[in-house]
């Protein structure tokens, strides 16, 4: 999960630059060693709960709130990250999972911060993680850096699984090289959430949750929705957008994998080539017109019509949907828990329409860690965590995840605690859509495996053009040719 935002996991002015150094060592040349994908050994036949294997006795200090190892358990080392409300339903799933397996003792380390970054300083000193909740984002790197190990030798040997039993489409965003490099825990499709207080409050007509807007349409309703602290519209002569207390539309990810619906809702692809070819074959169209239009188009909700709130900028009053300061905002079935527990009333409304539609979603999964000496341990409990009829149940029941194990779709649908099931329809139709477009479609892969880098090379220019101190045209050669240099060296520049 990502947020309310795609990070309460990682700053996005702290993602990690890979190879930097710290205490003179550089962590690069370390894993550039791992890089190389060797297959995995195959793990020993395993059923759904695997027998686990002895483990050495942990080497970091054992979270508060986590009941000591009893002798003869297996320790598996836990990196999980995001807020309390994460940190809470993962030791609510280790509870119930250690009812059917006494054995294993999960030790969870809690990450606020950078947690890629903090991952690779770990294996760097030699103290990993069996497992870590890592994020859509992050996976590929995990892949060509060698940190996670591949799952399908264990997804074959167990005996609960079946490809049939779970939506297929889930996998897109953690699949690299032929083979899936982490479990989905949360995540799934993706859709416009809206505060109906606030639209019945401006008297403005609730979204259709079974037709899209089109984004004329989108951005009127936005401004009638975006009020001053003098009460005024921003559709309204004297409305000052310096001192807005309320906006009509704002998105997680907005600046990431948000931004790239608005190019493909305009026609544009950020990323083409041929399945099968590598990255070095791969072009990053940025220059196209297409591409520019629909990046520039969102950027003027921000400082052209100002409905949006400027997302270089920090407010002294923090302008949420939770806070319900936000109208609309474009956000992930993760986000279902907290909204409930906001106490927003809500719907869901699809993506808008362009000039073609669109829609998007993705899973962020637990990876194992290639280096852990537990991995039948490891393995059992992130299989309970993340695909079990059980574990997966309380993911779907805390809105932490749109299920992809079909038996689940029901109980999706008839969630309780909101929004009602005509909107939680529109995250299932959003996922299964015809339309649905991802980075990377065109090419096999997600983002080529470089959705980590991709952003740290867009969040500045973004800054930019989201803050009105350039235009997406001005930017946009350099934009392609700094993606492309990535795709084509394997390094930031």
């Amino acid at each position: 999960m990502r947020k309310l935002e795609e990070s309460q996991s990682i700053n996005r002015r702290q993602i990690l630059q890979v190879g930097v150094g710290i205490a003179g060592f550089t962590i690069a040349p370390l894993l550039a060693a791992c890089a190389a994908q060797p297959a995995p050994s195959s793990p020993a036949a395993q059923s759904a709960a695997p027998a686990p294997t002895k483990a050495a006795a942990p080497t970091t200090q054992v979270p508060a709130g986590t009941p000591p190892a009893k002798s003869g358990t297996t320790v598996v080392k836990m990196q999980d990250r995001g807020d309390d409300y994460i940190f809470k339903l993962m030791r609510s799933q280790f509870a119930e999972f250690q009812k059917e397996q006494p054995g294993i003792q999960v030790e969870f380390d809690d990450t606020t911060g950078n947690f890629f970054q903090k991952l690779q300083l770990q294996i760097a000193s030699g103290t990993p993680p069996d497992v870590y909740f890592d994020s859509a984002t992050d996976n590929g790197a995990s892949y060509r850096l060698g940190i996670a190990e591949a799952v399908d030798d264990y997804l074959r040997s167990t005996s609960d699984f079946s490809e049939d039993k779970f939506d297929k489409n889930s996998w897109f965003a953690l699949t690299y090289a032929g083979k899936r490099w982490g479990l989905p825990w949360d995540s799934g499709g993706c859709g416009i959430y809206f505060n109906i207080d606030l639209f019945n409050e401006a008297q403005v007509p609730l979204p259709d949750p079974t037709k899209p807007m089109s984004w004329d349409q989108l951005l009127t309703t936005a401004q009638k929705l975006t009020i001053d602290l003098n009460g005024k519209r921003a559709d309204q002569g004297g409305f000052d957008p310096t001192r807005v207390k309320q906006f009509g539309f704002s998105g997680s990810g907005i600046e990431t994998w948000g931004a790239m619906q608005f190019i493909f809702g305009n026609g544009g692809e950020p990323l083409v080539g041929s399945v099968g070819s590598p990255p070095t074959q791969h072009q990053v169209p940025f220059d196209d017109d297409a591409v520019v239009a629909g990046i520039q188009w969102l950027a003027d909700l921000v400082h052209k019509y100002h409905v949006m709130p400027d997302p270089t900028f920090t407010q002294s009053t923090p302008i949420t949907f939770a806070n319900k300061t936000i109208a609309m905002n474009y956000d992930g079935v993760w986000a279902l828990g907290r909204a409930n527990q906001s106490g927003v009333h809500y719907g869901v409304f699809p993506f808008p329409t362009g000039k073609v539609p669109t829609s998007y979603g993705h899973y962020s999964p637990l990876a194992m860690v290639k280096s852990s000496k537990v991995k039948d341990a490891t393995w059992t409990w992130m299989y309970w965590a993340c695909l079990s009829e059980k574990g997966q149940s309380m993911l779907v029941d805390a809105g932490q995840m749109q299920p992809m194990r079909k038996s689940l779709f029901q109980r999706f649908l008839d969630g309780k605690g909101g929004p009602d099931k005509q909107y939680r329809q529109v995250f299932v139709d959003q996922l299964t859509s015809p339309n649905f477009r991802a980075v990377g479609d065109k090419v096999g892969s997600y983002y080529d495996s470089y959705a980590l880098e991709w952003n740290q090379i867009l969040t500045p220019i973004f800054d930019q053009v989201f803050h009105g101190t350039k235009a997406m045209k001005d930017v946009a050669k350099d934009t392609r040719q700094k993606l492309e240099t990535l795709l084509h060296t394997g390094k930031v520049t």
